[in-house]
């Protein structure tokens, strides 16, 4: 019993000294800011210039941070976006790919496909939807806006960002200001807890053996003296009757009850464990799909910043490529007092968004549905039909049975007959299949139908439209407006 007792506070020992041992010797490693670097590269000559991005393989992790640190004498814009934006930006210009990454070694190749990719030609600053943007290119961006200096930032020299890896496809590109400078591009792993997890994992294993310690010292206080050694003159072999019962002091650690002994030992063990697997999970690649993946067209905040005045909410779904679109739904206003769905579409990456039509409506839209719903024939077959109806509708102004048109959009008919708008001029191109964009939203979909509205004069007609499973199709608003608005 006391040789097995002996060995599990040795156990309290080992466990201890590897844990002082890991702990230790990782966040010295670490260092305090939890970051470790992999590789450094400066891009050669032919390059300079132009921009550097990585490869999807570089990315291609889960469970791990990625620090990305670019530099370059007169300043570099540095950010992260999904690769659908990065492809578009890039994928017919040339520029540098980062696609070796080894500890000590970061080496890439330079894709020569087009035009050059350029600060000056793009300027990605201004470009809305990065994902991420390194707090230093912000700064840089923000200071300029404040200052009136929209067209020249200054941007630092060095600048870093940490992207959080969680299998999406993500790119890193970064931009030198100088068309005759190249990017110096570092690679390196960041852990927001590390550091801090690792020095609890020293402690607890300084813990342990200081318990081990006292456990011990505890033991060989109470342990009685021995006696001298002295010898004795050899005995005859003792009778039955000269033996006497011996009982052996009870030890200082049998006082501790045995389950409470088994607890210490698996609560440092469950501890230890526990800290590591919650700290970080084990950090794992993962394959790069061939299919391209799908990326939200537009969030609220992006949306915000195109349109005068802040959206509620915006419909916006998936798309593995440009050119995009997506319907936001602006609130009333002191200005506008009824509700307005604006159609946004971005043809490229590179290229700003731009409102492609508004339609005022009595009442809020429907919330969003689920964006991963699929739309089918048979819906976009009823959108085209209602598409049909309101060009009947206005140029005749005779009502389909099979669409519902609301008292608000006669009024707007009859408005436009008002203003010296000949009903026999009135000549409606559009509302195909082609000029349908239709979201997903609770209790059915939302179409919203362009049509080009001759009175000879060329203007722009935008119908929002409810589609209902097993109901008629109701519009809920038209506006007619000059091309340019």
């Amino acid at each position: 019993m006391a040789a097995r007792r002996g060995r599990t506070w040795r156990v309290l020992l080992v466990l201890g000294l590897l844990l002082v041992v890991y702990g230790g010797a990782v966040a010295a490693f670490l260092g305090p800011d939890s970051s470790v670097t992999i590789g450094t590269r400066t891009v050669p000559l032919t390059a300079a210039g132009t921009a550097v991005s990585t490869h999807p393989e570089i990315t291609a992790f889960r469970n791990i941070d990625m620090e990305v640190t670019a530099s370059a004498p007169s300043g570099v814009f540095l950010a992260a976006s999904h690769r659908v934006d990065t492809e578009s930006l890039l994928a017919e210009r040339s520029h540098f790919e980062i696609s070796k990454m080894f500890f000590g070694n970061v080496d890439g190749r330079m894709l020569t496909d087009g035009p050059p990719a350029t600060y000056q030609d793009l300027r990605p600053d201004r470009l809305v939807g990065w994902s991420q943007v390194s707090p230093e290119s912000s700064a840089a961006v923000r200071a300029a806006s404040d200052g009136g200096r929209d067209d020249d930032p200054s941007f630092p020299e060095i600048s870093t960002v940490v992207v959080p890896l969680g299998g999406a496809p993500v790119d890193v590109v970064a931009f030198p200001v100088s068309p005759e400078e190249s990017v110096t591009f570092s690679l390196g792993v960041h852990s927001e807890r590390a550091f801090v997890l690792h020095l609890a994992l020293a402690a607890l294993g300084g813990l342990l053996i200081l318990v081990w310690w006292l456990l011990r010292r505890r033991r060989l206080r109470a342990a009685p003296p021995e006696a001298p050694r002295t010898v004795t003159p050899v005995a005859p072999p003792p009778t039955a009757s000269t033996f006497s019962t011996r009982i052996r002091p009870p030890s200082p650690e049998s006082n501790l009850p045995a389950p409470y002994r088994r607890t210490t030992l698996t609560a440092g063990l469950a501890l230890s464990l526990g800290l590591t697997v919650a700290g970080c999970a084990a950090p794992r690649a993962v394959p790069v799909s061939q299919a391209p993946a799908a990326r939200t067209a537009i969030t609220l905040d992006e949306a915000a910043q195109v349109l005068d005045n802040a959206p509620r909410l915006v419909h916006a779904l998936g798309f593995t490529a440009y050119p995009m679109w997506a319907v936001a739904e602006v609130p009333p206003s002191r200005d506008q007092p009824r509700t307005r769905l604006a159609v946004l579409t971005r043809d490229a990456f590179e290229k700003p968004w731009r409102k492609a039509g508004t339609v005022k409506i009595v009442e809020a839209a429907p919330p969003p549905g689920n964006p991963t719903s699929t739309v089918t024939d048979a819906v976009r077959a009823e959108a085209v039909a209602a598409g049909a109806a309101i060009a009947e509708f206005w140029m005749t102004g005779s009502l389909d049975g099979g669409t519902k048109i609301p008292s608000s959009v006669r009024k707007e008919r009859k408005k436009l007959l008002r203003n010296g708008v000949d009903k026999t001029s009135l000549w409606v191109v559009g509302g195909a299949e082609e000029d349908v964009r239709i979201v997903p939203v609770v209790g059915g979909n939302l179409a919203l139908i362009s049509h080009r509205l001759h009175t000879p004069e060329e203007r722009r007609l935008t119908s929002a439209v409810m589609l209902r499973t097993g109901r008629r199709s109701e519009v809920l608003g038209s506006t007619v407006a000059s091309p340019g608005r």
